[in-house]
This record gives C-alpha cells, sequence and structure tokens, in this order.
C-alpha cells in the first residue's frame, strides 16, 4: 500500500514508570525537563491522558495495537526468560500497519512484548531494532537480574542486548545514552533512505528510564546534588532522558525532517513503590517517583497507576501551545497515526481498534465523541465517563487489599480521587459498575477463545518431557490433604502438613482480591488465579506435592501445565529442602525424578 505523499514521518517516545509529576511542564518544581517541556510548548501537553494498564507489557501492547490489552493478546506483564511469549505476530502493530505503507521502521529501546522468535520486534514489522527483550536491565552491563537467587526455571540472570536479533556486547555504555546515539545513527540512515525513494519512517523509542535499577552517571547526579538520594536518582534517570529527548529531536531538525514528523511522548504506568528501587536491602517503600498528587502507584487502577504524563508534536499541523483536557489514551495513537497516513480516520476494514483517531482535536481543537475508557488487572476493573470515574476492588499497591469494592469519583472536582462518592449516588455507581463488568466479560470471552491456549510461560528446557526409563514412578503416595483457599489459616494448614516452620509472612503470600488468589511458595511466583482454586498437597519421600486447580488459568505460568475435563492444572513439585528445588518433566534435575501423573489422574475429593 502507497503512503499519502505527505505522509508524516513519526516517532513515539515511551519512558518506563513515570508518574504524573515527574516533567517540569507537568508540575515538577524540584528539577527541570527543558527539553521535554519544549515539546509541549510547541505541540500538544495533555492533562488527561491514560495508559491502557497500570503495567508495562499491556500498555505497550495497546499502544502498539490499538486495542485494549485484553484484545491484543497481553494482559500481564511478561517473563523475561528467553522462552517467554508475549505479543501474537497475528495481532497487528503500528509497525507492521506502516510497513504495509512503505515507510520504513525501527524500534530502539525495551521491548518487553516476548522473547521467542515469533514475538520479538522483527515479528512485527520493525525493519531494524536494538535494545532489550525483557522488563527490565542493570543500564551498564545490560544484564537481566530479576528473579535471580529464587528458585525456579529460568531465573537465572540473562544477558539481554540486541541488534537485529544478534546478541551483542556493550558492556559499561549507559543504557538511556546508548538509546539517544542509536536512534540518531538510525535517522540518519532513514535519511539517506528517504532521500533515495522517497520512504517515511517510524520510530519507536521505549526508554527504560526510570524503571529500575536507579542507574545514573555523575554527570546527571551531579544535577541535583540537594535532593534526597531516592529522589535524586530519579530526577538524573529523567533528566538523562531528557537529554536524549533532545539531541534525538535536534537531529531531526537538523536533517530537516521536523516540520513533517508527528511524535508522541507517553509514558506506560505511574511510578513504582517497589522496594526493589532502592538498591540497598531496603524494604521500605520506595517514594523517589511522584504521581502528582494522585491516588495510586504502578499496578493500581486509582488515577496514579493510569494517567500519565503525555505530549504531541507536529509542527506542520498541531498548533503550539495547547492543552487538552478531555480523556485520550495510549491506544488512540494508532488510528491517529493512521489518519494522519491515510488523510482519514481508519475504518473497520482497515483493522481492529479499541483506540479512536484524536487527530481533529490535535490540528482544529474539535470536540472528541464522548466515550467510556475502560480497564482490568488481576481482580481490578474501572471504567471512566466524562467526569466520573469508578475503580472495582481497586489496590493503591502491588499486593495490597482493595482499599474498598467500589470507588466512584468526580474527577472535575476530585482528581485526588479523595471523596468516594459511591454510596451518595448508588444508581451511577451501579451503572458504571454494570458498563465495567460487562465490558470485562468480553475481553475474557475474548480472551478465553482467541489468547489463552497460546500461553505466556516459559520453557527452560526445549524438551520438557525426560526420557520415560529414568522415571521412578510414586504408585501410592501418601493421602493428600484436600482444602479450599483460606487466607487466615492457610499457611498454619501447610505448615502443619509439611511438619516445619517453612512458610511465613515475608516468603510467602496469600491475597485475596475479588476470588483471585496470588500465590507465592518459597518466593516463587506460582501464579494468579481467578475463579474458584483448589488446593491440594500430597507427600512422599521427603517430596512436597502442591498441586491448584482452577476453572480460569491465567495467561501465563512458570511451570507445566496439562488440561484435563476441561480444567487446566499447574502442577508443581519441591523437595523438602528448602535449598533443593526440582520441578517435574524438569530434564536437567538429578537422574532420579518422581512421577505423580498415574496418581493425579484420580479424581480427589473435595
Amino acid at each position: 500500500m502507497s503512503q499519502n505523499q505527505s505522509a508524516p514521518n513519526v516517532i513515539v517516545f515511551m519512558t518506563d514508570d513515570q508518574g504524573y509529576g515527574d516533567l517540569s511542564c507537568m508540575g515538577a518544581t524540584d528539577f527541570s525537563t527543558p527539553n521535554l517541556d519544549r515539546l509541549a510548548s510547541e505541540g500538544v501537553r495533555f492533562t488527561d491522558w491514560y495508559s491502557n494498564s497500570p503495567v508495562c507489557s499491556p500498555s505497550r501492547a495497546a499502544l502498539l495495537t490499538g486495542r485494549y490489552p485484553g484484545n491484543a493478546g497481553v494482559r500481564a506483564i511478561l517473563q523475561g526468560h528467553r522462552t517467554a511469549s508475549g505479543l501474537p505476530n497475528s495481532t497487528p502493530t503500528l509497525s507492521s500497519l506502516l510497513k504495509d505503507r512503505d515507510y520504513q521502521t525501527a524500534m530502539i529501546g525495551k521491548w518487553h512484548l516476548g522473547l521467542t522468535d515469533k514475538c520479538r520486534p522483527h515479528s512485527h514489522g520493525f525493519d531494524y531494532w536494538f535494545g532489550f527483550l525483557a522488563g527490565c536491565i542493570d543500564f551498564y552491563s545490560h544484564i537481566y537480574y530479576w528473579g535471580a537467587n529464587r528458585p525456579g526455571p529460568g531465573v537465572n540472570p540473562t544477558h539481554d542486548l540486541w541488534e537485529n536479533n544478534e546478541e551483542v556486547w556493550m558492556d559499561g555504555q549507559y543504557f538511556t545514552e546508548l538509546i539517544a546515539e542509536k536512534t540518531i545513527d538510525r535517522l540518519r540512515v532513514m535519511k539517506h533512505q528517504k532521500r533515495r525513494n522517497g520512504e517515511p519512517f517510524f520510530l519507536y523509542v521505549p526508554f527504560n528510564a526510570p524503571h529500575y535499577p536507579m542507574h545514573a552517571p555523575n554527570k546527571y547526579t551531579a544535577r541535583f546534588v540537594n535532593l534526597p538520594w531516592d529522589r535524586r536518582i530519579m530526577a538524573a534517570m529523567v533528566s538523562a532522558v531528557d537529554d536524549a529527548v533532545g539531541a534525538i529531536m535536534n537531529e531531526v531538525k537538523r536533517l530537516g525532517e521536523s516540520e513533517n514528523t508527528l511524535t508522541f511522548f507517553v509514558s506506560d504506568n505511574g511510578p513504582s513503590r517497589e522496594t526493589r528501587n532502592w538498591l540497598d536491602g531496603t524494604l521500605d517503600p520506595y517514594y523517589g517517583g511522584t504521581s502528582g498528587g494522585l491516588r495510586g502507584h504502578k499496578f493500581s487502577l486509582f488515577e496514579g497507576g493510569i494517567r500519565m504524563p503525555a505530549i504531541a508534536h507536529y509542527p506542520a499541523r498541531i498548533p503550539p501551545g495547547q492543552v487538552i483536557s478531555q480523556p485520550c489514551a495510549s491506544m488512540d495513537i494508532v488510528p491517529t497515526v493512521l489518519h494522519a497516513v491515510d488523510a482519514a480516520a481508519p475504518d473497520a476494514p482497515q483493522g481492529e481498534f479499541d483506540g479512536v483517531s484524536i487527530l481533529e482535536s490535535l490540528i482544529n481543537g474539535t470536540e472528541l465523541p464522548e466515550r467510556d475508557i475502560y480497564w482490568e488487572l488481576d481482580g481490578q476493573s474501572a471504567i471512566r465517563r466524562g467526569r466520573w470515574k469508578l475503580v472495582i476492588d481497586g489496590v493503591l499497591v502491588e499486593e495490597d487489599e482493595p482499599s474498598e469494592h467500589l470507588h466512584l469519583a468526580d474527577l472535575q472536582d476530585d482528581i485526588a480521587e479523595e471523596n468516594n462518592l459511591a454510596g451518595m449516588m448508588p444508581q451511577l455507581a451501579s451503572e458504571l459498575q454494570d458498563a465495567a463488568l460487562s465490558w470485562r466479560a468480553k475481553i475474557e470471552d475474548r480472551w478465553e477463545r482467541d489468547y489463552a491456549s497460546l500461553g505466556h510461560g516459559i520453557v527452560t528446557y526445549a524438551d520438557f518431557e525426560p526420557d520415560r526409563s529414568e522415571i521412578t514412578t510414586v504408585e501410592n503416595p501418601s493421602k493428600p490433604v484436600s482444602m479450599r483457599i483460606d487466607k487466615r489459616s492457610a499457611i498454619q494448614k501447610i505448615n502443619a502438613f509439611i511438619g516445619r516452620e517453612s512458610l511465613n509472612h515475608s516468603n510467602t503470600h496469600f491475597a485475596n482480591v475479588n476470588k483471585s488468589i496470588h500465590i507465592w511458595w518459597f518466593s516463587i511466583p506460582i501464579e494468579r488465579f481467578q475463579n474458584e482454586l483448589h488446593l491440594i498437597l500430597a507427600k512422599d519421600s521427603g517430596f512436597i506435592w502442591l498441586k491448584i486447580e482452577a476453572e480460569t488459568f491465567p495467561s501465563y505460568t512458570l511451570f507445566s501445565n496439562r488440561v484435563r475435563e476441561g480444567k487446566r492444572l499447574i502442577d508443581l513439585n519441591i523437595c523438602s529442602n528448602a535449598d533443593d528445588h526440582r520441578y517435574l518433566f524438569d530434564v536437567k534435575s538429578s537422574k532420579t525424578r518422581y512421577d505423580f501423573r498415574p496418581y493425579i489422574e484420580n479424581e480427589w475429593e473435595d
């Protein structure tokens, strides 16, 4: 498909865990971001821009596809092991859609939409890509450390820096600066190509700052010596991003492409309070990032987790100095870009989009039609309708209990969601709840139909099934203990069954969130399950056998799963010695393996 002759170049910048208040043009007073402030002053600054998820992988999926995360095929944070799957390549992306329109395409930065070959950037329409594939890396060694020193498959540290699907090593180079250097290099290549054949370019530049680990060279930290350490490192990391954006946009201008380049700048979700930000073993929540006075943080569907700093810049068509307060979302970027490229807003035959084009609003100040915007993550759901926002079973930070079942806020008068109006306006709360849950039911149906069977798990080794001749079959293990999950007594019951104090609140968590259970065993994330759970334990020859059964299986798992009579099972055995963890079907385990499959085929009583 040939593009419109006046089709713009497109650049999309994304930051990682940057809060609503962490730009000086968005209200930060303790540090400045002059390059991003200039981008906003020359274009549009949004006050009511939303990510489509409070965590990174789903928000990136929405941005690149124009769909709600569940309709794109990614609903949760994806794993970082090299066999982890992610965004299905059957889902069209902005890069693949623009490639079909004769665009040059490049991605430089953080991917986090899957590591299997079918999920990598080159399988989603990018001609060139440089960066990393997991959720986070050390900014200097480019090693993915998350999960290190925990038991289980696929959690050893792995190097994660790639260029066009070839692993590259650039030890000691600060990654934010590498993004700027590689982007500028690619801009020059694309400009040369454009001179030859007229092809415009699309650059997707997702920074990993200011996501942990909190790293910044002295030249940036030295700018903020009067700030406390947590805020100082946050300011330094955002300042490095600001410098990088400034250098990239200056190069666009030097190449003569500034006027006809449509640029967006957004963040993926709210600021992180995860304790791993500290880097010194501190277990207190991290306070370096700010949501600008909004309630909630990363992982939360309150405003602090999903309302983002956002900027649009297009000198040839967007008047400068605008502030837009209509609700917009990252899923609007794809239809907006296609509108600019095709000179007409996309319609149904051109693709499935949940977002809408906001181009006319950017150019002419046209009011957007009123619409509902929805969110879901684990046990939380939310809807915004005009000035009203309802959060269902909302949490403020990761692993929190819901603050209340329904929270209704009037965002026009109460942007911080301090006052819950659900009791005062029960009819409105009920209407919004019905709408949100009806939307979510459709997401769940679509997920089960199109995506659940794909899985987002990891396989530590290519051959998951061991040689049957090496397996010791356990015919008659001790009679299993069968119980329903009870948050108040589950830990005590399991400890009593095991016969030792192996589980406690520091390494095992049971969180009941709207019929969702989040279980950690020896700090291994087993999964979030929805609907009713059945926990079954058996013990034989010093082994503990754990089986968890659920009607609805989540989108990914760390361990093997099978389907029996319409129910999906996750099976795990753990050696009674806490220092020795082995997994069923793991070909790298010791030579003696235990096969519980004949046993678990039996129907266990409830």
